[in-house]
């Protein structure tokens, strides 16, 4: 501004030049003659020997004007420069006498724009220092805050570095576990590899699986007793009746062989029923509990030593040996399925013997049914041995059918009595329908799952004293 301002008065004073160079000529033309005359006057001299002249405006006697006052500025310029020019407007021009101003006065003009414009220029000043102060003030506290963040950041990089190597260390750790016991269960695995033969697959079946065995082989024995004790007839023969009672009383008890003595024969058939289905499930129950049908002593022994594995090892480890043992010795089931057909049917024909009665002849049909329902049973007495043993081999589970005078006990058996009151003093007659129950203990310990059917002593009794 002010290079500006300077390069104003220079043209200034350029243009007031330019305007008063012919007045100034003239004004030097006339100073110049009237200083020649006052040399000349001093001198004494004149050009035409008159006496000095004295200029215009000079009285005589006064001392002559010197050159440096004849060239300084008149009184009237130094007032105006001094008081400052109040005829000019706000563009340095005139405003009413139509001159235009003097170099004094834009100069005074000028010096007054530029106060003026100083004062401008210091409060713009003012505003920018103050503004640029509040954005300094500003930016500081944005700069403390980010310095704040920064700092909590640089903390919360720090916790989740010590977090990430502690993780590390312990995930080292467990992978160092893990190898190890990685090459632990290698070893086991191996182990058990070695003795997988013994230890065998686990259970196939379930409990109740070998519960539905068990009631679809109830109902086939009493269908079977149905059919047979609906189609026979009575005879007089006494031949082998004497081998037969003995073999019945001692399957099912000299109380079944009594009743099936009776002179009644509508009492006589009833007691007959019962009794068919008591030998055909004496003969189921016996054949379940079986390991080997081969030799009945070798099947004494072979059970006997069982109970001594059960009771030395605990019983996981001889069921395993039970399953490994019955696996080989159940394959000759099906090389003896036309014995145990007779076996059952010589059963069944006993009871007939002692009965006086015999199947009726002449229906081919009824024939072929018992022999078809006697195969039957067979089979799916053998399959309930299996089931029990192999299938469920991690419990053991035992068919159960209460002998002749056991005592009665309600929680574990069910009396087929119809309209009598059963005593706590009751003793079984005989068994008719086959129970199943799980050992635990090695044995000493029993838990009922189907409870076995039975027929009281008084029952039995009942029949022959009324006759």
């Amino acid at each position: 501004m002010a290079r500006q301002l300077k390069l104003a008065v220079q043209s200034l004073v350029r243009n007031e030049k330019e305007s008063d160079a012919p007045r100034a000529a003239e004004d030097r033309g006339g100073r110049t003659a009237h200083f020649r005359e006052n040399l000349d006057s001093n001198a004494g001299v004149t050009q035409a020997g008159r006496p000095p002249t004295v200029a215009p405006g000079v009285q005589a006697g006064h001392a002559r004007p010197s050159y440096a006052r004849a060239v300084a500025p008149s009184a009237s310029t130094r007032r105006v420069a001094n008081q400052g020019d109040r005829s000019l407007d706000g563009r340095g021009r005139s405003r009413g006498d139509g001159r235009l101003p003097t170099a004094a006065e834009r100069v005074v003009h000028l010096q007054r724009q530029l106060a003026s414009d100083r004062k401008e220029f210091d409060r713009r000043i003012s505003e920018v220092q103050n503004e640029a102060h509040n954005q300094y003030s500003y930016m500081l506290h944005k700069l403390q805050l980010a310095e704040r963040a920064n700092l909590q950041l640089l903390e919360e990089n720090q916790r989740m570095h010590t977090l990430v190597q502690t993780e590390h260390d312990r995930a080292t750790h467990i992978d160092k576990e893990y190898a190890e016991a990685r090459l632990l269960l290698d070893a086991r695995t191996a182990e058990l590899a070695s003795v997988q033969v013994f230890i065998g697959p686990g259970d196939t079946l379930s409990e109740r699986d070998v519960v539905k065995r068990l009631e679809e082989l109830n109902e086939e024995i009493f269908q079977l007793s149905a059919l047979m004790s609906d189609n026979v007839e009575f005879t007089t023969a006494d031949a082998c009746v004497e081998r037969a009672r003995k073999s019945v009383s001692k399957r099912l008890g000299q109380r079944v062989c009594d009743a099936l003595a009776v002179e009644g024969e509508s009492v006589r058939l009833g007691m007959l029923q019962l009794a068919l289905q008591a030998a055909a499930g004496r003969w189921s129950h016996r054949m379940a509990l079986q390991w080997t049908s081969l030799d009945g002593q070798l099947d004494d022994q072979i059970q006997d030593l069982y109970k001594i594995i059960c009771a030395d090892e605990g019983l996981t480890v001889a069921k395993r040996w039970q399953a490994i043992t019955q696996k080989g010795l159940f394959k000759d089931d099906q090389e003896d399925i036309a014995s145990f057909n007779s076996s059952l049917h010589a059963t069944l024909r006993d009871v007939l013997v002692v009965a006086r009665c015999e199947p009726k002849t002449g229906d081919g049909d009824v024939a072929l049914a018992i022999s078809e329902g006697i195969q039957s049973i067979v089979s799916t007495t053998l399959q309930l041995r299996h089931d029990a043993s192999l299938g469920v081999a991690s419990t053991e589970l035992v068919t159960i059918l209460p002998r002749p005078g056991k005592p009665y006990d309600r929680s574990k058996m069910l009396a087929d009595v119809s309209g009598q009151q059963n005593n706590s003093d009751d003793i079984v007659g005989c068994g008719i329908s086959m129970g199943l129950v799980r050992l635990v203990d090695a044995g000493l310990q029993e838990y009922t799952l189907v409870k076995p059917k039975v027929v009281l002593a008084t029952a039995l009794e009942s029949v022959y004293v009324a006759q």
